[in-house]
């Protein structure tokens, strides 16, 4: 069991009540299952009755000796770095997580507690990322999901993207009965709505019209400052069996000529990105290897899961290709007969592929860009 309150209440000064008022809260393990030694087990547990009341120096002094005895234990670690942002500095805390992450980089709570901390020290930028890092460790119950989401919520809201914090919060609250974890949603909802409203963003319409009219406007996108803002990153991990390349026995990339195998190894495959949540246009620009970029706009009927967006990046490609040949007058040389290593022949059809058969491409991510219609427009890491 985890505690979310303890490390906030011994931190409730004047200033650290304004800044803590609506962001979810730093985590302490209350057990002592996963600390080795009866010595360690014992000072651990002392830290713990010092926090209580509020004896923070003494709290330290006994965390450090259970770190003595049971040294690079991520539990003490972690609770050590939060106590140290608590008495010192924001700052203070971040060499404990760093050093956590090192040691197990699938260390739940190290992500939870350094995003706090990241997020009171106003870093907000960083605090994304490790909150995304750490919603991307495999096999986290929906609750441990619920306070990640609910700081990322705070880290978007904070740098001004109140679409994707109410996305995140709308994680945090599914099937939550947890009524203290209810009301911080609650708190940053209500502002974020407020602040949301106050920005005067609009729902891109869920009409063929609108769809095309998306189309047109961004094949004329010769700048990729015209792109929008840069809101969010959709990876795609996959399970391997290739231990012997990927030791952690994951891959960050999939074919996109056959998608399918490894489709059924994709992490989280049937979830809804945050950003993509409830999102039912979208608009993909492909741009590699092609002379001639197009942008590829789809409507679904539901919010598009990675699944979805694997599926659909395969099948424009697809027609891409195939499009290119029937109109290229001259047609790409069959493999069997390029002379050694050389790759496949530039064609001058429709798009103007260079360079790569269908079958060398590889997609890494995805980058995902807002309007202020609030219209999103997809660009694509294709490796090879």
């Amino acid at each position: 069991m985890i505690s979310l309150c303890l490390l906030l209440a011994v931190s409730c000064g004047p200033r650290n009540r304004r800044r803590g008022k609506i962001m979810s809260k730093s985590a302490i393990r209350i057990r002592t299952d996963h600390i080795h030694g009866e010595y360690a087990k014992k000072e651990y547990e002392r830290a713990l009755e010092l926090l209580n009341d509020r004896e923070l120096e003494e709290a330290k002094l006994c965390f450090s000796r259970a770190d003595s005895a049971d040294p690079n234990n991520p539990e003490i670690l972690t609770d050590l770095g939060s106590l140290m942002g608590t008495i010192y500095t924001d700052e203070a805390s971040y060499v404990y997580f760093d050093r956590v992450l090192l040691i197990d980089s699938g260390f739940y709570r190290a992500y939870l507690n350094y995003g706090y901390w990241l997020n009171r020290g106003n870093r907000y930028k960083e605090a994304k990322i490790i909150l995304n890092k750490g919603l991307r460790i495999p096999k986290l119950t929906r609750d441990e999901r619920r306070p990640l989401y609910l700081s990322l919520a705070y880290s978007f809201h904070q740098t001004g993207h109140d679409s994707l914090a109410l996305v995140c919060l709308s994680y945090a609250r599914r099937e939550l009965t947890d009524a203290s974890l209810l009301e911080n949603i609650a708190q940053l909802e209500l502002s974020v709505n407020k602040s949301y409203n106050n920005r005067g963003y609009a729902l891109f319409q869920d009409t063929t019209d609108a769809i095309k009219l998306q189309e047109d406007g961004y094949n004329k996108i010769k700048n990729t400052d015209d792109l929008g803002d840069l809101v969010s990153l959709v990876g795609f991990r996959i399970k391997t069996n290739n231990i012997k390349e990927y030791p952690d026995g994951y891959t960050n990339s999939m074919a996109i000529e056959h998608p399918e195998n490894e489709i059924k190894g994709l992490l989280d495959k049937n979830e809804v990105p945050m950003v993509l949540y409830e999102v039912r246009n979208i608009c993909i620009l492909y741009d590699y290897p092609l002379r001639n970029s197009c942008t590829i706009c789809t409507h679904f009927n539901h919010s598009i899961t990675r699944k979805d967006l694997a599926e659909l990046i395969s099948r424009n490609y697809h027609t891409i290709y195939q499009e290119e040949e029937k109109t290229a007058p001259v047609k790409p040389i069959p493999p069997p007969k390029r002379i050694l290593r050389h790759k496949r022949n530039e064609t001058s059809g429709t798009y103007g592929i260079w360079g790569h058969d269908l079958s060398d491409l590889r997609l890494e991510e995805c980058k995902v860009y807002r309007k202020k219609d609030g219209s999103i427009l997809l660009t694509l890491r294709i490796e090879n």
